[in-house]
């Protein structure tokens, strides 16, 4: 059931059988929302929702939901902020007051706001440290050169330093609106208390704000590189092919693409550079889809020493599947791994209302998952190969 509420927000509730709930709160703003000095906002606010309301002290939020045997988290990311919890079915209602309570009446209060910037400034601090981390960053800022998304979600230290509390609330009331959320619930549960608990708790609060146009990408004339010096014991190298959003036409042939290339053991990278030439001890591949584009990334963790071969080996490979050399029976491996993957996802309440409320929020259809996935699976040989020639340039 997708509704859209008297408030703007829109709501899916999706019974099931489960004795769990899952309720998913999409604010439909990330870091690339963020203006000129605001840089690290969206992820401090965040955080600060965990910090206290004017009906909850800090960490009661996390303790009330722990004390019905359930579990709360949140993440931010470019295009989103997504608060959720998990609960027994009976406890739904819970879970759903303390989010909404969350997103809407947060207090920011000065002396915790200074605790929080500790806490995130020790988070960037240690993300120094993580080889994964550092090259994710380092991709996102050579692959989206003069576009937001080339900016780390969880801001600079130098930016999280010089965001005051009229920063994190001149971001909180701009997207934390009603027209501006999806909430998605999952359980064993009746739609229509769900939809009128909402309407209760959620009034009108304003219209969807109006999203500024963003600049463009540095168009992509020449290969860029990005070498990240640091004392890691395994080397990473990654390579990063301009590609599309989550809805174009060749999305589907390119997450086949990505499955094919490194997805599980028996896929193209791990046979001829993990198994056989023993050159890395891992590969990868995913298409990163992004509102304004999207990055299709491919990667190796080379052995000591050995990253100019991986280099040499991943441009070998890359050049011969654009050049046509992939089989059916690849392309058929991927499509099946993508749909058991999908169905595991679906299995659970947590990941159902998750792609119920990432689907609504980006297409405008709780079901436009299941679309994509139908997409996928009526995508053949001869669309896979013709995305390989196009894109690994």
């Amino acid at each position: 059931m997708h509704l859209s509420l008297s408030s703007g927000a829109r709501l899916v509730v999706e019974p099931t059988s489960s004795p769990v709930a899952a309720v998913y709160l999409w604010v439909c703003a990330g870091s690339a929302e963020e203006l000129p000095g605001q840089h690290g906002a969206a992820h401090f606010v965040e955080h600060m929702l965990f910090k206290g309301t004017e009906r909850r002290g800090p960490g009661q939020a996390v303790a009330a939901i722990e004390a019905c045997g359930g579990d709360i988290n949140a993440w931010t990311s470019l295009e989103e902020t997504v608060y959720h919890a998990t609960v027994p079915a009976g406890r739904w209602e819970v879970a759903l007051d303390i989010l909404l309570d969350m997103v809407r009446h947060s207090r920011f209060e000065e002396a915790a706001i200074e605790s929080e910037r500790g806490v995130i400034l020790e988070e960037i601090r240690g993300g120094r440290d993580e080889p994964g981390r550092r090259l994710a960053e380092a991709v996102q800022a050579a692959a989206w050169r003069g576009h937001p998304y080339a900016r780390p979600v969880i801001g600079s230290s130098r930016s999280v330093r010089a965001l005051s509390r009229g920063d994190l609330l001149a971001y909180w009331r701009r997207w934390y609106v009603p027209a501006n959320m999806v909430i998605a619930v999952v359980g064993g549960l009746d739609p229509r208390a769900v939809r009128d608990r909402v309407e209760a708790l959620l009034p009108a609060a304003g219209p969807a704000p109006v999203r500024p146009e963003r600049p463009r990408p540095a168009p992509q004339r020449r290969c860029r590189v990005a070498l990240v010096r640091a004392d890691f014991e395994e080397p990473l190298v990654e390579l990063a092919f301009p590609a599309v959003a989550p809805g174009h036409p060749d999305a589907p042939a390119l997450e086949l693409l990505a499955d094919v290339l490194a997805g599980g053991t028996s896929s193209l990278l791990h046979r001829e550079l993990t198994l056989g030439a023993q050159l890395a001890t891992a590969t990868w591949a995913a298409l990163d889809a992004e509102r304004d584009g999207g990055v299709l990334l491919v990667g190796a963790a080379p052995r000591q020493g050995r990253s100019a071969e991986v280099l040499a080996a991943l441009a070998a490979q890359l050049a011969a599947v654009a050049g046509g050399e992939i089989g059916a029976g690849e392309v058929r491996r991927a499509a099946a791994g993508l749909r058991s993957g999908r169905l595991f996802e679906l299995e659970a309440v947590d990941g159902r209302a998750a792609d119920r409320a990432r689907s609504l929020a980006l297409f405008g259809d709780a079901r436009a998952g299941d679309a994509r996935a139908a997409a996928r699976a009526a995508t053949g040989l001869a669309a896979v190969r013709d995305a390989a020639a196009r894109y690994l340039d």
